[in-house]
């Protein structure tokens, strides 16, 4: 009798160090995925970008034009979507912009739907856009509004999460490029800046401005792990209750 309760004894010891193990091994690889360092895989296809992402909401800018306007001017900035947007290092407001407004060569002629413009004609010049909490995805169609003279432009793009991405020979009006990101920590906002590759300048355009979530790899990985740990575990104790019989 004194071995069988022996035995026992064995077994839970066994199995509640074995729990105990794992749940510090789980706690350690939360905590090392919250402090580890962001890391945003860059997009410049939609269609990739798509597959990537979820839930997405395109601003499309479409609602912030005036009625009967082709152009709106929005001198403290624009919240649409859930989003702000506000421009930094000029005197001009920003301007939502209709692709059928006619004001020459500074502008997407090219048709496709407003455009958000940053309207100041200058290198130091920035957007930044305030994204709503959770966004863990954010891309748009990017260009830039300029006189003729210039075919290429350079964006220098930052992000939330400290990094800095940059984009050298881009095409200018009337064409746009798509430029996405993917992180594995919350965006919670993203600065524009463009500049002309050239003796002249011109202002930063959105269209299509998205953002999105992702799917949780780091989520299932934990749980394939805590799953496969407690499989793990549970052939060691019936191991140890074999032996112990």
């Amino acid at each position: 009798m004194s071995r069988l309760v022996l035995s026992k004894h064995f077994h839970l010891r066994a199995f509640g160090t074995g729990a105990l193990t794992l749940l510090i091994a789980l706690s350690v690889l939360c905590m090392m995925a919250s402090v580890a360092r962001a890391v945003s895989i860059t997009y410049t296809s939609r269609a990739a970008f798509n597959a990537a992402t979820i839930n997405q909401q395109i601003i499309t800018f479409n609602s912030d034009l005036a009625v009967g306007q082709t152009a709106t001017p929005y001198p403290s900035g624009l919240t649409t979507g859930g989003v702000a947007f506000s421009t930094a290092g000029g005197p001009n407001p920003l301007y939502v912009i209709d692709t059928s407004h006619s004001g020459g060569v500074f502008f997407f002629n090219g048709g496709g739907g407003p455009y958000l413009n940053d309207n100041n004609y200058s290198a130091a010049s920035t957007m930044t856009a305030i994204l709503p909490a959770n966004t863990r995805a954010v891309g748009a169609e990017i260009g830039l509004q300029t006189t003729a003279g210039i075919t290429t432009f350079t964006s220098s793009i930052g992000l939330s999460t400290g990094e800095n991405f940059q984009f050298t020979t881009l095409p200018v009006d009337p064409a746009f490029s798509f430029i996405g990101f993917v992180s594995d920590q919350n965006i919670t906002s993203i600065t524009f800046r463009a500049q002309g590759n050239g003796t002249n300048n011109g202002s930063g355009s959105y269209e299509n401005f998205t953002i999105a979530g992702v799917p949780e790899p780091s989520t299932l990985a934990l749980t394939s792990l805590a799953v496969a740990g407690l499989g793990a575990l549970a052939f060691r104790t019936r191991r140890l209750r074999n032996a112990g019989s």
